[in-house]
């Protein structure tokens, strides 16, 4: 829990002004994957965060 999300394509670049609230990566170990190996965050501005406006979560779905 907490700490920085990680990166597969460019969707923490692209959200970098955003704050990240979950992420789910891929573990080839378990066979448990997102696409290909990926990532699935959501994402919040922080002034919806502030509002507690959930309906503006934003999700990303990101593989190799």
């Amino acid at each position: 829990m907490g700490g920085w999300g990680g990166e597969v394509q460019e969707s923490a670049t692209i959200n970098e002004k955003s704050i990240l609230l979950f992420q789910a990566a891929s573990d080839e170990i378990v066979r448990f994957m997102w696409g290909d190996v990926g990532l699935m965050q959501f994402w919040i501005s922080a002034e919806a965060l502030a509002e507690r406006d959930w309906s503006k979560v934003q999700v990303t779905v990101e593989g190799h």
